[in-house]
C-alpha cells in the first residue's frame, strides 16, 4: 500500500505481499506493508511486510513494515518487518526512512518487530502523549538515525535500558522525562520551559542545554550527580538542579567547573559552560537528603547621566529588567 497525500488510518491488518520462490539470491523480495511518500499514516492495528524466500539466511530479500520518504507516521500498534520463510529470527526493518525529511511519532503501547532506521540527516522521532505515559527502549541501538528526538508538550516518558544520542542528535524534553537506565553519547539533552528531567540512572551525554531563551521552570534531578560528566549550558533563573543524596553548603566556580563544597571540602563538581562566578549560585536543602542548586542573577551597577538614571534590577523570569527613571530637567 502506498500513501502519497491525505491520511491513512489503520485499526486492522495491513500486510505486504510475499516474495516469490527462487534459488539463492534470485528469490523475490517481500512487499513493504505501507510505503509513505507524503501525508499522514495513523496505525493502531498491525502493519507488516510480507515474507521472503532466501536460500542463504539474510534479510536481503526482506522489506520494511513501513518505508517512509516524506510525511508522518503515528503508531500505537505493531509494525513488523518481513520474515524469511522458515527463519523467524531473520526480520527486516520495522520502519525504514528514505532521504526526505520524515517524522515518526511513537505512542505508549507501540511495538516493533525489527529495527527503526532513520537516514541520520533530517528525520524526527516524537514521543507522543495520546495514550498517556510511555516507555522507550533501544534508543541508539534498535532505534537509530534521528537528528531530532522530542517529547510532545506535557508528555511523560521513561527511557529504559541503555540509550545513546549520536553526535548531532538533540533529545528535547517537553514534559517529564525519566532516564531510568543510562543515557550517554555525543549528543545533547535539551530542557524547554516547564519540564522535569529525572536521571534515576546514569546521565553522560556530551551536553545538557537548559535553553537560554526558554522561560519557565526547568528541573534536572540527578540521582547520581557524582557520575555526571556532561557540560551544562544556559543555566539561569528559574532553573534547578536537584543533587539527590549530595549535601553541600558552598560552591566555587573557576575555569568552567563548579565545585560543590561541604564545610569547605569538595564533595562533587559539575561542568558549566558560560560566564559565571561563584556568586551566581545558591544552594538549599531539597528536603529529601540532597541539595538544590539554583542561579542568582548578577546585580547590575546603576549608571547616571545628566538627564536621569538607568536602573537594572534582577528578575527571576527574565534575568534582568531595564527601566528608565527621569530625574530633574522637568521630569515627573
Amino acid at each position: 500500500m502506498t500513501l502519497g497525500t491525505g491520511t491513512l488510518i489503520n485499526n486492522g491488518l495491513i500486510e505486504g505481499g510475499n516474495g516469490g520462490m527462487g534459488k539463492g539470491y534470485h528469490a523475490g523480495k517481500s512487499g513493504v506493508g505501507v510505503s509513505i511518500a507524503g501525508g499522514e499514516a495513523i496505525n493502531a492495528g498491525t502493519i507488516t511486510a510480507g515474507s521472503g524466500y532466501q536460500h542463504v539466511p539474510s534479510n536481503n530479500s526482506l522489506n520494511a513494515g513501513v518505508y517512509i520518504n516524506g510525511g508522518t507516521l503515528i503508531t500505537s500498534g505493531l509494525i513488523s518487518g518481513g520474515a524469511l520463510v522458515g527463519k523467524t529470527s531473520v526480520v527486516g526493518d520495522a520502519v525504514q526512512f528514505g532521504t526526505l525529511a520524515s517524522t515518526l511519532e511513537i505512542e505508549a503501547g507501540a511495538r516493533f518487530d525489527g529495527v527503526i532506521v532513520g537516514d541520520s540527516t533530517n528525520d524526527t522521532l516524537v514521543l507522543g502523549k495520546l495514550n498517556g505515559a510511555g516507555t522507550l527502549t533501544g534508543l541508539g541501538s534498535t532505534i537509530t538515525g534521528f537528528t531530532a528526538i522530542r517529547e510532545s508538550l506535557n508528555a511523560q516518558w521513561t527511557l529504559s535500558g541503555t540509550s545513546t544520542l549520536a553526535a548531532g542528535t538533540t533529545l528535547t524534553a517537553h514534559g517529564t522525562l525519566d532516564i531510568a537506565g543510562a543515557l550517554g553519547g555525543a549528543g545533547t539533552l535539551e530542557l524547554t520551559r516547564n519540564v522535569t528531567v529525572i536521571a534515576t540512572g546514569t546521565l553522560n551525554v556530551a551536553a545538557i542545554d537548559f535553553g537560554m531563551y526558554e522561560i519557565g521552570q526547568k528541573t534536572l534531578v540527578l540521582d547520581k550527580p557524582a557520575e555526571v560528566t556532561s557540560t551544562i549550558s544556559a543555566f539561569h533563573s528559574s532553573d534547578t538542579i536537584d543533587l539527590v543524596g549530595l549535601l553541600a553548603n558552598g560552591v566555587s566556580f573557576a575555569n568552567g567547573t563548579l565545585t560543590l563544597l561541604e564545610n569547605n571540602t569538595a564533595v562533587g563538581s559539575l561542568a558549566l559552560a558560560g560566564d559565571y562566578s561563584s556568586a551566581n549560585f545558591t544552594l538549599t536543602a531539597d528536603l529529601n537528603g540532597g541539595t538544590d542548586l539554583n542561579f542568582v542573577p548578577p546585580k547590575q551597577p546603576e549608571q547616571s547621566s545628566g538627564y536621569g538614571a538607568w536602573h537594572v534590577a534582577a528578575n527571576p523570569a527574565l534575568d534582568s529588567l531595564l527601566a528608565f527613571i527621569p530625574q530633574g530637567h522637568g521630569g515627573f
